[in-house]
């Protein structure tokens, strides 16, 4: 039989090794415990940051002005969850990171802003991980098929006639339904990208 590896073993792992973490870090309270929990929390933020950018700015564009529409959208189907992935993690890192070093009890404003940010980041990362990126891929794989019957899809970049297999009324469905999977999507990534650059104005101006 072969071994799967869903979304629950992953998170469910994560989930453990988070709580290990939070163990170790409450527990090392010397100089080095410090400058490591200080280490993890940069880390993590600089990890999920920068991917954001990437995927976003530099990768996805690239890929769809090089790649045929339909090897484009399976490269997009094996990269998103993988992506989600790292964002979710990375963002319940952070978050864990902060909340150990400041109490919720005595938070000042510009605190509880930032708790309220990465937390808004761990909520939106876990949306694309389990509802808008699978449903996302779903869709976008059923209309792959009907432009595969119609001869279109091997086109690069944005110039694809579609005018006549918008007619048909199931791929219009699919079309439609992909456009609001997507945007949902796109809002939530830019989201966590909002939630980010609050937190790296915090950084800036009050440290870690």
């Amino acid at each position: 039989m072969k071994f799967t590896i869903t979304n629950a073993h992953i998170l469910g792992g994560a989930t453990v090794s988070l709580g290990v973490l939070y163990k170790i870090f409450t527990s090392w309270t010397s100089p080095v415990g410090v400058a490591a929990l200080n280490a993890f929390h940069l880390g993590t933020f600089a990890l999920n940051f920068g991917t954001q950018h990437w995927v976003s700015f530099v990768a996805g564009p690239t890929m769809i002005m090089t790649l045929p529409r339909h090897q484009f959208g399976k490269v997009q189907s094996q990269l998103f969850p993988k992506y989600f992935h790292l964002q979710t993690i990375t963002s319940a890192s952070c978050l864990m990171a902060y909340l150990i070093k400041h109490s919720l009890e005595s938070m000042e404003t510009f605190q509880l802003i930032q708790v309220c940010a990465l937390g808004s980041n761990l909520c939106m990362s876990l949306l694309n991980l389990l509802v808008f990126g699978p449903k996302s891929t779903q869709t976008l794989l059923k209309r792959h098929e009907l432009e595969v019957k119609a001869g279109v899809g091997h086109e690069i970049g944005f110039h694809v006639d579609r005018t006549e297999l918008l007619k048909d009324p199931e791929y219009a469905a699919l079309n439609k339904q992909f456009g609001r999977l997507h945007a949902a999507s796109m809002i939530s990534n830019f989201c966590v990208m909002g939630g980010s650059y609050i937190h790296l104005l915090s950084l800036a101006s009050n440290g870690l």
